[in-house]
């Protein structure tokens, strides 16, 4: 794409002057200058990240069983072409590379849809960008699943129409759940309304947001943040966490104020780098878990979702505004975690 080119040729080529300028510094300049050479050329590998790809985010990251599940997309500069397609697999189906790139295997999706919204070819060339709907309903998007999806855990991905090489880097984690067990889940907002799950790491610079279901909510359901080694399974199978040892809380309805307002399937948004969770002290970098607690008490209703928060700016593989896809295979804690 001639995005990615343009911003390459821009940090290769600079004016005659610049050079110049650069070849008159003292060493001792230069090495003031160097963090903020490479601050710029970060900002340029982010720009032609956003620009030359096709964002895809779903709706949701957490979807009751039998939910529709809505997958929006758009091209930034190039448009979308109408063979391109959107397929559903089993998470861990598909490989993602350190460097950024993933595979997923041919003919084992579960699930797939042309970007118009149906298994058969369009007349259309290209578009804009639009959204897909997974549902119940005509039209099809069966392969190796009819629908509904299953509980469990699923990844997206954004297919260029030639075979199954993908059109974005990055696969689109979500999960399905069934209404009638607790569950919680981690994620935060990239870009472009965009969730991911950044593979359980994320900075003070972001804000982490809790999905979580609960069959029998009350107005007093809470989340809290903790050290990871502060919390101990009970005698009878519940995680048990200290109340002194808070560090970040709010109840189900995002507050820190007493309400009426019964939320069972919702979510919560924490400032990592300070907020009303905290009386504005930012969250120190460290490993961590989030607890989902029912009624005011102080036994988790699902095991403990672990994370850790960098104070550092991310790397260039989590800074991509693009959905980052799991690169491991989360054991139950990690990602959906429901007590017998």
């Amino acid at each position: 794409a001639w995005c990615s080119s343009l911003v390459s040729g821009v940090l290769r080529q600079p004016h005659s002057s610049s050079l110049q300028a650069a070849s008159s510094m003292s060493p001792a300049m230069k090495h003031r200058l160097a963090p903020l050479l490479a601050l710029l050329l970060l900002a340029a590998s982010r720009l032609a990240s956003a620009c030359c790809s096709i964002p895809l985010y779903t709706n949701k990251q957490m979807y009751v069983f039998g939910e529709d599940i809505v997958a929006n997309f758009h091209g930034m500069v190039e448009y979308v072409k109408s063979s391109q397609w959107l397929g559903i697999y089993t998470k861990g189906e598909c490989s993602c590379e350190a460097d950024g790139g993933c595979t997923c295997p041919p003919g084992r999706m579960l699930m797939w849809l042309y970007v118009h919204g149906s298994q058969s070819p369009s007349s259309v060339a290209e578009l804009s960008g639009g959204n897909v709907t997974f549902g119940a309903g005509e039209p099809s998007e069966a392969y190796q699943q009819a629908w509904p999806l299953p509980v469990g855990s699923y990844v997206m991905g954004f297919f260029s129409g030639e075979g199954y090489d993908l059109a974005q880097m990055d696969l689109v984690p979500f999960t399905v759940v069934d209404e009638t067990k607790p569950g919680l889940m981690l994620s935060s907002r990239i870009a472009f309304g965009s969730l991911s799950d950044c593979d359980g790491e994320f900075s003070t610079d972001q804000r982490l947001i809790a999905s979580f279901i609960n069959p029998t909510p009350t107005s007093h359901d809470w989340l809290g943040i903790f050290m990871q080694d502060a919390c101990r399974r009970g005698p009878f199978g519940h995680w048990v966490c200290p109340s002194g040892s808070i560090k970040m809380w709010l109840y189900s309805h995002g507050s820190q104020s007493a309400s009426s307002e019964v939320v069972g399937l919702g979510s919560v948004e924490f400032a990592l780098g300070g907020g009303h969770e905290t009386n504005l002290r930012p969250l120190a970098a460290g490993a961590y878990v989030m607890v989902y607690f029912a009624n005011g008490g102080y036994s988790a209703m699902v095991n403990p979702v672990p994370f850790t928060v960098s104070a550092q700016l991310q790397p260039q593989s989590q800074l991509r505004p693009l959905l980052s896809r799991s690169r491991r295979e989360h054991n139950e804690t990690d990602t959906m975690t429901v007590l017998p």
